[in-house]
Order: structure tokens, then sequence, then C-alpha cells
């Protein structure tokens, strides 16, 4: 589980700078927000602090895999919400999770 994060009644924080300092393009470190998320059980704020990931590993591993467990895009868009990204990492997050939901049909 991420050590640094705040909890607030209806939603967690994670701040991604904070939380992987500079490892935020492996997939261990997607797999470990992954997990993260999908334990809050509640609404989650991944806050980009303005850094470019732009690493496919590490943004399949975190969101897009969330398709592979059993998650609706649906499901992802009113469970994450994604503050300070850059538009480049998100388009990349919709692509990926567009590719698991062809690959699970």
């Amino acid at each position: 589980m991420l050590g640094v994060w705040q909890i607030k009644e209806r939603y967690m924080t994670i701040k991604l700078k904070k939380e992987f300092g500079e490892d935020f393009i492996s997939r261990a470190a997607g797999e470990r927000l992954r997990k993260t998320i999908v334990a809050a059980n509640k609404k989650v704020i991944v806050d980009f602090e303005k850094q470019i990931v732009a690493s496919v590993s590490f943004l399949d591993e975190a969101f897009a895999k969330l398709i592979l467990e059993g998650w609706s895009e649906d499901q992802i868009e009113k469970t994450i919400t994604f503050k300070n990204i850059h538009s480049k990492d998100s388009e990349l997050i919709r692509k990926l999770i567009k590719d698991h939901i062809r690959e699970t049909k």
C-alpha cells in the first residue's frame, strides 16, 4: 500500500511525485498504484503534480489493467479523477483502456 496519501471522508488523494519519487515509469510502481486504488474502495484523486509520465508500462499497469480486473470504463471514470495531468498522459490512458476493452471482447 502507498504510504503518502491523504484520506478524506469520500476520497483519497495520491500525489505521484511524493509517493513514487522518480519511479513513476515502471510496471511495479504502476501495479502498486492500481492495488491501492482498488483497495481504497472510494473515489481516488491521482495528482500528477504536473509531471509528464508518458510511460506506457506505468500507465497501463496503474489504470488500464483495471479493465482486466473487471472494472468498466464508466467505473474508472467515476472512481478516478486525474489532477494536474499532461494531455499526452491523459490521451495515453484513454488509449490503453480502449485497447484492453477490445482485448476482453
